[in-house]
């Protein structure tokens, strides 16, 4: 049962994920950089709520990775 659970979560979060790739598109080519900064994080997020093994007590390197990309690109 727990396994069904994952699978659906992981599906939802895929989901989101997808549906945030497409706002952050939208946001870029408005030229607004603010709104596609936070919704890559939230991207980042839903990525990570995705993933069987998620801590929310531990970021991972690959977040701080990440934002450090972003806030150099």
């Amino acid at each position: 049962m727990t396994s069904n659970i994952n699978s659906s979560q992981t599906s939802t979060f895929a989901y989101i994920e997808h549906m945030l790739i497409e706002l952050r598109q939208m946001s870029e080519k408005q030229d607004a950089p603010v709104l596609a900064y936070l919704i890559e994080m939230a991207i980042i997020e839903a990525k990570d709520m995705g993933d069987v093994q998620y801590n929310v007590a531990t970021p991972t390197t690959e977040h701080v990775d990440d934002i450090k990309h972003l806030l150099s690109s």
